[in-house]
């Protein structure tokens, strides 16, 4: 770039091209469905409480996970109001080349689409803390009655286990999920 040559015109993109679409699939259709299936499944459990070992600590497990998916639903879609790109823009206002109009809405963009990325990993923290809560009430849900036969007890503890041995796994992706993009070393 030459001293009286403008800046070239950039555009912000996500770091994987899939991001955008994985975080509606999960923010509007995985999120809905789990959420709609906690609200649910209180319902049972508060008509049918002695059918379970521990109803009370399941109906606030799964409330905390219905609260949490519904407010990651609230974030996202405040969150898709910033995401756009470039051909959006053109389709909505003619082609953009390289001059002051393009940069002006490349400056914006690059500004919304920070405010997107910001918005959207709230959203995302919300729901995998609605995801793991989920699997805490659902742990308590298929732990035996203390009037269960030892046949029945025996499965359901196996299906707690079943239950509890995602857990780990789903923190630590959701961990890894979140933690700081560590750049490649220039030597490797």
């Amino acid at each position: 770039m030459s001293d009286g040559e403008p800046p070239k015109v950039t555009w912000s993109s996500p770091a994987t091209p899939g991001s955008p679409v994985a975080a509606e699939t999960t923010q509007f259709v995985a999120a809905p469905l789990l959420a709609g299936a906690a609200v649910a499944t209180i319902g049972v459990v508060g008509a049918d409480g002695a059918q379970f070992r521990w109803p009370g600590p399941s109906m606030l497990a799964l409330t905390i996970a219905a609260t949490c998916l519904l407010n990651g639903i609230q974030l996202a879609l405040r969150a898709r109001h910033y995401l756009y790109n470039k051909g959006d823009l053109e389709a909505w206002r003619g082609a953009l080349g390289d001059d002051s109009r393009a940069r002006r809405l490349a400056m914006q963009h690059n500004r919304d689409f920070m405010v997107w990325r910001r918005i959207n990993n709230w959203s995302a923290i919300s729901y995998e803390a609605g995801l793991g809560m989920l699997l805490l009430g659902l742990a308590g849900l298929v732990a035996p009655p203390d009037h269960a036969s030892l046949e029945h007890a025996v499965c359901r503890w196996c299906a707690v286990g079943v239950v509890v041995s995602t857990l780990p796994s789903h923190i630590a992706f959701s961990v890894h999920r979140f933690r700081p993009a560590v750049p490649a070393r220039p030597d490797a």
